[in-house]
Formats: structure tokens, sequence, C-alpha cells
């Protein structure tokens, strides 16, 4: 789910679509199609992003009026997004790496390695961090020229991450923690 300031938006990974809801009032909504089980989504001040697992792709949307603005390839199952001020950053679960986009025009600015079957993502100001599920770490990039700081150990299975004042936090699916 991401929040563009006026709407939510929640992608709906078993009908192929995303639906955008007003959050003063959700009864007022719409269902646009996007590519083949989107996943995560992240908002950039101007578009909602939405990760296809199923087309190893991304579709850039128009926060304002749903309207499709672009479709740019990224790598192996595509599953969350997150956006740095500049780039649209993006997990690719399948081929272990990160896609970085540019959040203007959907250029590709980088790849970078990360773990393996890298999940979640977050922008903490500086640095954006991964969680690697299938190597039970979260690796730490600098945002500014995408080089690896480091890789540290978390437990079984991360998730997604959150950061909030200063912490990034890793929710871990086996043994049902937070670290």
């Amino acid at each position: 789910m991401a929040y563009d300031g006026a709407r939510l938006w929640v992608a709906n990974r078993g009908d192929n679509s995303v639906t955008r809801l007003m959050a003063a009032n959700p009864a007022i909504s719409n269902t646009i199609p996007v590519g083949a089980q989107p996943n995560g989504l992240c908002f950039d001040g101007k578009h909602v992003w939405v990760a296809n697992e199923g087309n190893n792709n991304v579709t850039r949307l128009m926060a304002a009026t749903g309207a499709a603005a672009g479709t740019f390839p990224v790598g192996q199952s595509p599953r969350l997004c997150t956006f740095d001020g500049t780039n649209v950053w993006v997990t690719n679960h399948g081929s272990h790496n990160v896609t970085v986009l540019r959040a203007s025009d959907g250029s590709p600015v980088r790849t970078v390695a990360v773990g393996t079957n890298p999940v979640g993502i977050v922008f903490d100001g500086a640095n954006v961090w991964v969680t690697n599920s299938g190597s039970h770490n979260v690796t730490k990039i600098r945002a500014s020229d995408g080089q690896v700081l480091g890789t540290f150990p978390v437990g079984q299975g991360p998730l997604p991450l959150s950061s909030r004042y200063g912490q990034t936090c890793v929710s871990l699916f086996r043994p049902f923690l937070v670290s």
C-alpha cells in the first residue's frame, strides 16, 4: 500500500490491478489495470510506482489521475520499492539485486547486488536498506552512489523494513520477532 497525500493505493495481486481510494472518502475509488501480480507500491511525489512481479517490470502511474506514465524493466520477481528523493529503488527477489530507476523518466541508473531473495526496502534519508529473506541479513547501500556499506545478519526470513526517527526495524518471519 502507498499513500500520496490524498489517496491510498492498494495492489491487487490476484487481478493485476491497483485500487485508488480517496482517503477522505474511501467510497470514492477506482481500479486501474497494471502488470501481472502487482506487489509493492511507492510514491515519488508525483507518481505511484507498482512492482509487477509476474512481468519483471514496474508501472509508473500519475497519482493525480491514475493514468499510466510508463512501464520499465527491472530484475526478476520485483517485490517492493522505495523513493530516495531522486530515484526509485526496486527489490528483485529472483535476481538477488536492486534496480535503481530515475524517477523523472524511468531510465535505469544502476543495479546493485545484495543478498539472496531481497524483499523489503526502505530509505532512511541517506541510505537504502534491503532485507534479504534467503540469506537472513540486511544490506545497507549509500543512496547517493549505490555503494554497498555493509551486510548485517538478522534472524531467519527477514521481511519488509520500517524506518522512523532514525531507527530501522526488521520484522522476522521466524521466530516471529522484530529486530
